[in-house]
């Protein structure tokens, strides 16, 4: 038997093919607290397998990838507030989260994890336009926007107040009174024994209001 001839046309399968959506990026909540010298991160994902669980410390750069329960992949990749100590740093998994440690490499309170993007004012400059820039309304929304990053920072310190034992309270009260605001601890072995002395930021000098 001779194989019949069809007319009928191939299926264009590029053409009629369903667009597969893509899944949804895992929704993974995260925290983290701070001392002088360490920055925890807490990505509150449960029940992670350990041997999925990578971490890359770079000196202005951390990365978390990880294979969640449902089958779906986290990743967490930012370019960090300040300078770690990749060699000091570590993390650990538990059945609630993944603990990242990070050791700074100066003393310094970070406002968030990832590096501030600040933003920048375009320069004016003299032209025959009409349309002229309202500098006080630029001034004010600067002012607005320090303010703002204040009270993040205030709301931070407050957290960690308020959740810590009577030993972390004693230790971050001691050490802001006796440092000038310039250290905040909450070792109390640390601080109890010793007076805290005053450090400014690199670059600064510290001076009471009636010297000159």
């Amino acid at each position: 038997m001779e194989p019949q001839s069809s007319d009928a046309k191939p299926v264009d399968s590029v053409g009629d093919a369903t667009e597969v959506a893509q899944p949804p990026k895992p929704n993974v909540r995260r925290d983290f607290y701070q001392t002088e010298s360490d920055f925890v991160l807490n990505i509150m994902a449960k029940n992670v397998d350990a041997s999925t669980v990578n971490v890359t410390f770079q000196p202005e750069q951390l990365t978390v990838t990880a294979k969640l329960p449902d089958g779906q992949d986290y990743t967490l990749d930012e370019k960090l507030f300040a300078k770690i100590r990749p060699d000091d740093c570590g993390y650990k998994v538990t059945k609630t989260k993944i603990e990242v440690q990070m050791r700074k490499d100066t003393v310094l309170q970070w406002p968030a994890l990832e590096a501030v993007k600040l933003k920048e004012v375009a320069p004016s400059y003299p032209s025959s336009s009409k349309n002229k820039k309202d500098w006080g309304k630029v001034e004010k929304k600067i002012e607005e926007e320090i303010k703002d990053d204040e009270n993040d920072i205030n709301s931070l310190f407050a957290k960690i107040y308020s959740s810590g034992d009577e030993n972390t309270k004693r230790a971050m009260m001691k050490s802001m009174q006796e440092s000038g605001g310039t250290v905040l601890s909450t070792n109390w072995s640390e601080v109890g024994a010793k007076k805290i002395d005053i450090s400014p930021p690199d670059g600064m000098e510290w001076k009471k209001w009636d010297e000159k």
